[in-house]
């Protein structure tokens, strides 16, 4: 799999051996949550350009000082995307307040845009965080295609019941999807997005799992971050 212009000089090898779920396709090992929490090593190994990099216009507003904002772009049917949930959500659980996660689904094209509905009628009827895992299992453990709307909406109902499910398929099929999944596609596009997973960090540095040097390494460059962010080093 590759990532496009966005690796630059890595190239179509690295993006091969590294994975990740790029504009033309549509898979992170476990990562220790606090791997690296004030170690100064780590202060050496990751560096700006190499592990992460800057992105030239900032996305969104200043954070809080001392604060880490986090927006994870994702696709329900990357693999990359699914095995980096569990250490992900570990991690952003083990900070507390100190970090802020917003998920978001990248759109590159028609073909991501039933999944970013199905996250967007989630988010109408109330989000969960059940049921967000259950889509992804049930797209990678099971090999459903959630694309199918009636198979979706099955899902929905079993796992939040029938009154969720009436929420749901109604704001799924909602005249203003059309315009979330818009937004959705401008945003990936201020952020450069290449591919997924991709995490901005502060509205300002990106990483992914080529970048990190691997998926196992994604966590771990955030917890470096967010060790910097804390210091008030991250600018």
């Amino acid at each position: 799999m590759r990532y496009g212009k966005f690796l630059g000089s890595i190239g179509v090898i690295a993006a091969l051996v590294l994975g990740g779920c790029s504009k033309e396709e549509a898979a992170a090992p476990k990562a220790d949550p606090a791997a690296g929490a004030g170690q100064p090593a780590q202060m050496e190994r990751y560096q700006e350009g190499r592990e992460y990099s800057r992105l030239p216009k900032r996305i969104g507003g200043e954070p809080e000082a001392g604060k880490l904002e986090i927006v994870e772009f994702f696709f329900y049917k990357c693999p990359h995307c699914y095995r980096l949930q569990k250490p992900l959500g570990e991690w952003v659980g083990s900070m507390g307040p100190r970090v802020k996660r917003t998920i978001r689904p990248a759109v590159f094209s028609e073909r991501w845009e039933p999944m970013a509905k199905a996250f967007h009628a989630m988010e109408a009827a109330g989000f969960d965080e059940g049921l967000h895992q259950a889509i992804f299992r049930e797209i990678h453990e099971k090999g459903v295609d959630l694309d199918e709307a009636g198979k979706l909406f099955a899902l929905v109902e079993r796992v939040k019941g029938p009154a969720y499910r009436d929420a749901f398929e109604k704001a799924y099929g909602s005249p203003k999807m059309a315009e979330l999944i818009r937004q959705d596609a401008e945003a990936g596009k201020a952020a450069m997005l290449e591919g997924t997973p991709t995490v901005i960090v502060n509205g300002v540095f990106t990483l992914n799992s080529a970048t990190a040097g691997g998926e196992d390494q994604m966590v771990p460059v955030l917890s470096f971050l967010a060790q910097k962010a804390m210091m008030g080093q991250l600018r």
